[in-house]
């Protein structure tokens, strides 16, 4: 597991609302948030593999595997080349 920054320095507010979806994606799936976004992401990967690349650093996942970036953090993400991601 990486950590990109200390959950410290976080201020979370008291409640908040919590969105949830599922994908179940060819190789073709990508997203890239030059800026990152203003929420924390956080995925769980039930098959298949994935990609998160934050700066020069790209790790994959696979089934079992959770990653969580916080935001405000620059990321790409997508599915591994010939492969799903579920």
């Amino acid at each position: 597991m990486v950590v990109y920054d200390s959950v410290i320095n976080y201020a979370a507010p008291a409640y908040g609302t919590i969105f949830a979806g599922h994908f179940h994606e060819s190789d073709r799936y990508s997203s890239s948030r030059p800026t990152g976004m203003k929420d924390w992401l956080i995925t769980y990967t039930l098959e298949g593999g994935g990609y998160f690349r934050v700066g020069d650093d790209e790790r994959t996942c696979s089934a079992g595997d959770v990653a969580i970036l916080r935001n405000d953090v620059p990321h790409e993400y997508g599915t591994v080349p010939a492969g799903r991601w579920n």
